[in-house]
């Protein structure tokens, strides 16, 4: 029996109310996709302040964790929401929560 198929990342692009973009990833952000977000924040942030929902994100590897530092460190005002209980506890094992207070309550 093969393994599953990862499911496809889905990015979507919103207008936040008074400025600034929601970018909201639904599916799996691994390797494959990386590039493709970093390119999505890219583009978000020349709208003004990045708010990405984590909310709807099945599955994340490293190369998820990385690609937020990296982006924290480019645009210090990026937020993420609160993501499933399994992504929250990869950014928790990772010792992130509490080093870089990326969440926000809501998008």
């Amino acid at each position: 029996m093969n393994p599953p198929e990862p499911s496809p990342l889905a990015i979507t692009l919103c207008p936040r109310p008074g400025g600034g973009t929601l970018v909201r990833l639904v599916g799996d952000l691994d390797i494959a996709v990386v590039d493709q977000v970093e390119q999505a924040l890219i583009d978000a942030r020349a709208s003004g302040p990045v708010l990405v929902d984590l909310s709807c994100l099945d599955f994340m590897d490293c190369t998820g964790i990385n690609l937020f530092l990296r982006a924290r460190r480019r645009d210090p005002s990026l937020r993420l929401t609160p993501p499933s209980p399994a992504i929250r506890r990869l950014f928790r094992l990772g010792r992130i929560i509490p080093a870089y207070g990326l969440w926000e309550d809501s998008a």
